[in-house]
């Protein structure tokens, strides 16, 4: 057929089809004379249809090369579809186009052979190299000039990139982290905790978000990181990307906070404790007035005394209660069971709620243990119950009656366990898993809607006249951020609010360890030989009487210096020092120093009133972990000694 002619009905039916088609088609002889191209053709290769018809495909060809372009193609209907080429067309206006082809031949009801080119425009690979290239310097510019360190790793945990904020703060080149493990520059401890992470997010696929603290370079950091996986052409995992933030300063920031409020909420608490122990006191000193003036008499005493003791164990509990909010240590996590910690919390703050609120409990018998620091813990609750209260006077004020029921506190402990997909409106932070769900709800005066997203930001208060700093709130959610877990609250005006803070349930080995009993008290262990260093008179003579009325052996010192004379003449034959830590001239953290720098390897108890951060850190450095905290009865100090005997028998049999 010429290219020209009108065709057969056959031809210009099929004219009508190809341009219809939304890709360039080319139908064309097996000598490569053009037959017709669709409109989408002649606009790809910018000649009008009509004139590109009749010419040969040369005529699109950068080299007019049309052997290179029929190559592989046979006259005869191929058994498999054709795969698709790359190749070049050259436009009319002398332009290159990158196009991906397909060349099909078929055979005419009249027997003649044509071809079917399909094409389409491909990107150039020239640009394709070149946007890769762009986008590979886009991502090292990132990575470079990002304020965070910036890692990545491969499948088997080794360096492969890291960025120069990662290198600032290794103090390191690059040349000494690529291709390394964290084997190779961590303490191996360490290492093997961050590679366990690493695992976990190459062998299931999930981004993994945690904190860990790390010695860098000399540093003692506190690293928050997220890593991601990293996926290889073929969908397998091939590797990891990790973003870190060093939030050492935000942390310590974050303690200061905490040693703020806790100071704050001693000084509101020593007005009414003042009152609490004048009243025992009153009673405590009537009460022994009356034993003396009965047993002047030849009278019975019993009924007093056990009063008078009554009366000092509750002052001993108020004193305790006290030091435990004073103290500024770091966080020591144990398995608590939160009714313990929401009890404590209660009975310390009790006195500053005032009798007409009604406090409740309902407190799931069945919750799980939480890992927790019991101080830090029981501070956030209680700091939550005297929030409850504040919001109580505003509404209700404080008066003893209310026209619209009496004010109320309800604390509430349940186990709960968190899907992904929560809804929204729990928190950002939430974390699919099990938790104890704690709340302390009120009927008080309620937050504004526009003030609830703010509540746990310092200094941010909701009240005219606050009586705290405005740090209580946020004191709060750094304690529960710590524990793993979040907060939020719900109120409505006038209606009251719901505090809920989510505490991470324990790991089992966290609760067994939790659920050891005392050791056995020994009878064998009664023949010990201990050594008693304390300043105070009083304490020598009760912790010498007690000792030696059940049997053991005991030298007696005055002080650092007398002991350390004691322990130098009699180190071979003590079983135990029962050190006080805060002593003048010489220290008990000095002297368990002295003990260590001389190699005497004998036992310590220490035994304190107000230990404080920096002394027992020392003590606890040097192996001493022993501990009993003044005031205590002389049962509890008992089975304080047979314990630390116990745990140490095998040293010095006798």
């Amino acid at each position: 057929m010429d290219a020209g002619a009108p065709g057969t009905a056959e031809e210009k039916q099929l004219r009508v089809v190809l341009d219809a088609m939304p890709h360039c088609l080319i139908y064309l002889t097996p000598e490569g004379v053009v037959l017709h191209v669709n409109r989408v053709g002649g606009n790809l290769l910018e000649w009008p249809p009509s004139e590109l018809a009749g010419r040969h495909i040369s005529a699109i060809l950068p080299d007019n090369d049309a052997e290179d372009f029929f190559a592989g193609a046979a006259e005869s209907e191929p058994a498999i579809p054709p795969l698709p080429r790359r190749q070049v067309f050259c436009t009319h206006s002398g332009r290159h186009v990158h196009v991906e082809t397909t060349l099909t031949p078929f055979r005419e009801e009249s027997g003649a052979v044509r071809f079917l080119c399909w094409a389409r425009e491909a990107a150039d690979p020239a640009d394709d190299q070149r946007r890769q290239e762009a986008h590979a310097e886009l991502f090292r510019a990132l990575m470079e000039y990002a304020v965070d360190p910036i890692f990545v790793k491969d499948a088997h945990g080794r360096y492969t990139m890291v960025n120069r904020a990662f290198l600032e703060m290794a103090a390191q080149n690059e040349d000494e982290i690529v291709g390394r493990t964290d084997l190779d520059l961590l303490p191996e401890e360490q290492a093997r905790r961050i590679m366990a992470a690493d695992r976990q997010v190459l062998e299931t696929g999930q981004t993994v978000r945690a904190d860990e603290e790390l010695s860098v370079a000399g540093k003692e950091l506190r690293l928050d990181y997220t890593k991601t996986p990293v996926y290889g052409p073929n969908g397998g995992i091939v590797g990891l990307v990790g973003i870190a933030r060093d939030v050492t300063s935000e942390r310590a920031l974050a303690a200061q906070l905490i040693q703020s409020q806790k100071m704050e909420l001693i000084s509101s608490l020593a007005g009414r404790i003042s009152h609490e122990f004048n009243n025992l006191l009153t009673s405590l000193l009537g009460n022994l007035s009356l034993a003396e003036t009965r047993l002047q008499r030849g009278e019975d005493v019993a009924t007093p005394l056990r009063a008078s003791r009554a009366l000092a164990e509750t002052a001993t509990e108020l004193t305790r209660r006290l030091l435990h909010l004073s103290k500024n240590q770091h966080a020591e996590f144990v398995a608590l069971k939160p009714a313990e910690a929401i009890r404590d919390a209660l009975a310390a703050v009790r006195p500053l709620l005032g009798k007409r609120i009604d406090v409740r409990m309902r407190l799931d018998p069945q919750c799980w243990s939480i890992a927790a620091d019991p101080q830090q813990l029981q501070q956030a609750l209680a700091q939550l119950c005297l929030n409850a209260r504040d919001s109580l006077e505003e509404r209700h004020g404080a008066a003893d009656a209310a026209a619209d029921g009496p004010p109320w506190i309800e604390i509430v402990a349940e186990n709960v366990v968190v899907k992904p997909n929560i809804p929204a409106m729990e928190s950002r932070h939430a974390k699919p898993g099990e938790y104890v769900r704690v709340t302390v709800a009120d009927n008080g005066a309620g937050i504004a809607p526009d003030a609830l997203p703010h509540v746990f930001e310092p200094f941010y208060e909701t009240r005219a006249n606050p009586r705290e700093s405005g740090l209580a709130l946020a004191m709060v959610y750094a304690t529960v951020s710590r524990h793993g877990g979040w907060t939020a609250v719900e109120s409505e005006p006038n209606l009251g609010s719901d505090f809920i803070i989510y505490l991470p349930r324990a790991a089992e080995a966290e609760q067994t360890a939790a659920a050891g009993l005392l050791p056995f008290l020994r009878d064998d262990l009664r023949r010990r030989k201990i050594l008693i260093i304390d300043d105070d008179v009083e304490v020598r003579f009760l912790l010498e009487r007690v000792l030696s009325e059940h049997g053991f052996g005991v030298f007696v010192a005055d002080g650092g210096a007398a002991g350390w004379e004691i322990l130098r003449r009699e180190c071979r034959s003590l079983d135990l020092i029962v050190l006080d830590l805060i002593m003048p001239e010489m220290s008990g953290a000095h002297f368990v120093e002295l003990m260590r720098q001389e190699c005497l390897d004998v036992p310590v108890l220490i035994c304190s009133g107000h230990p404080g951060e920096l002394a027992m850190e020392q003590v606890r450095r040097w192996g001493v972990t022993d501990f009993i905290g003044k005031p205590f009865t002389p049962t509890a100090f008992l089975e304080k000694v047979h314990e630390a005997l116990a745990a140490h028998a095998g040293r010095n049999p006798v």
